[in-house]
């Protein structure tokens, strides 16, 4: 009777077994699809995480300004107009088509990052590291900028062709690009000579949700952004391949697809472990000889390089198994220890201190030596 009732026991658990699994399949996918994902892409205005901009673009919408996003800069090409200003972040590499259309517009432009065409949004100069906390808005002709006073931080400065070939007897490049926030080697803001309606911020992180509210930065980016009525978010761009990030082939979709399929096969991995029995508690707490638990942290102190935490440690671990057989209390001062081992040892006082307190360890070889001292002197009180 039980060789009949087995097999139609495991008919009945592989049937469900089979309806089972494509409805939590099913179940999970559903759950993933209609979840709302983080927006995690920097500086996206619908982002609430450190390096979005999620604060900024609501302060915009209270203060009146409709803000739009743009998938990428030739979409803000397109509807950008006389009374819009027109945000390019750092991932929104444009196409010289764009550049031409946007720099030939009557719209507002902010250029963002270190990696765009400065030639081409006509900034002759390039950008330098600065990794400066604060910089303030000195002898400047924006007033957004000395309303606001000084901005940061700022890890990247333009610096003017001008500074950058001055060096160079052969070079005869001007750069009349107008700069605020400027330092010895650079500045935070500039206006294009060529293109009056370009700016360039080269490093725009303190527009972001983490240092918005630090110095000046939201009142810069408030007038900055908002002097217009309408603003042009862009967050996407033209040319892939100019970009130093390539976007991801995969869709929303298909990662949620992915997740879904990961936390079924661990579902079913659950419902198959449970033939193996539940689980066993191991009884707690687990005794481990004194020796093993020297001998561990000996090896991961001796990684970490710290020969003279590791000596300490060894001169204690002597001590603890000495010190019972010769009843010495646990607080005992370095003489009373001292003058104890020597009524047993054959060591002199000086060599036991020696030994025990004063030899400074400052490398492997001078902790060998150590050990097989303390060894030795553990034989001698026959602890070892």
């Amino acid at each position: 009777m039980s060789a009949a009732t087995s097999p139609r026991r495991a008919r009945r658990s592989a049937a469900w077994a089979i309806v089972f699994a494509p409805l939590l399949v099913a179940l999970i996918v559903l759950a993933l699809l209609f979840t709302q994902q983080e927006d995690m892409r920097p500086l996206s205005p619908q982002s609430a995480q450190p390096g979005g901009a999620g604060a900024l673009s609501t302060i915009l919408e209270e203060q009146g300004v409709t803000v739009t996003m743009a998938a990428t800069p030739q979409e803000a090409a397109q509807i950008a107009e006389q009374h819009s200003t027109v945000l390019l972040t750092p991932q929104a590499t444009a196409s010289d088509e764009s550049i031409a259309t946007l720099t030939e517009s009557a719209a507002k432009v902010i250029v963002t990052g270190t990696d765009a065409d400065f030639a081409a949004w006509g900034f002759p100069g390039t950008t330098t590291l600065a990794f400066i906390d604060t910089i303030s808005a000195v002898e400047c002709a924006n007033p957004n900028a000395l309303a606001a006073a000084q901005i940061g931080p700022i890890d990247s400065l333009y610096l003017p062709a001008t500074d950058f070939f001055k060096d160079s007897p052969d070079s005869n490049t001007t750069d009349l690009t107008d700069t605020c926030f400027a330092a010895d080697f650079g500045a935070a803001w500039g206006r294009s000579a060529e293109y009056q309606n370009v700016v360039l911020l080269p490093d725009p992180q303190f527009l972001s949700n983490q240092h918005l509210a630090k110095y000046g930065n939201a009142a810069f980016a408030v007038r900055e952004l908002g002097s217009t009525p309408q603003l042009i978010w862009v967050i996407g761009q033209d040319r892939p391949e100019f970009s130093g990030q390539h976007d991801t082939v995969y869709t929303d979709w298909m990662v949620r697809l992915f997740w879904g399929l990961l936390g079924t096969i661990a579902v079913y991995a659950i419902y198959r472990g449970r033939r193996f029995g539940p689980l066993v508690a191991e009884p707690m707490p687990v005794n481990v000889p004194l020796s093993e638990a020297d001998t561990g942290r000996a090896q991961l102190y001796e990684r970490a390089n710290d020969p003279a935490y590791l000596a300490d440690l060894l001169r204690a671990s002597t001590l603890a198994k000495i010190g019972p057989k010769l009843g010495l209390p646990q607080r005992s001062s370095a003489d009373d220890v001292v003058n104890t081992l020597r009524s047993g040892s054959k060591k002199s006082a000086a060599e036991l201190s020696e030994i025990l307190y004063r030899r400074q360890i400052t490398n492997k070889n001078q902790l060998a030596e150590l050990t097989i001292q303390l060894e030795n002197l553990e034989r001698e009180f026959d602890v070892r």
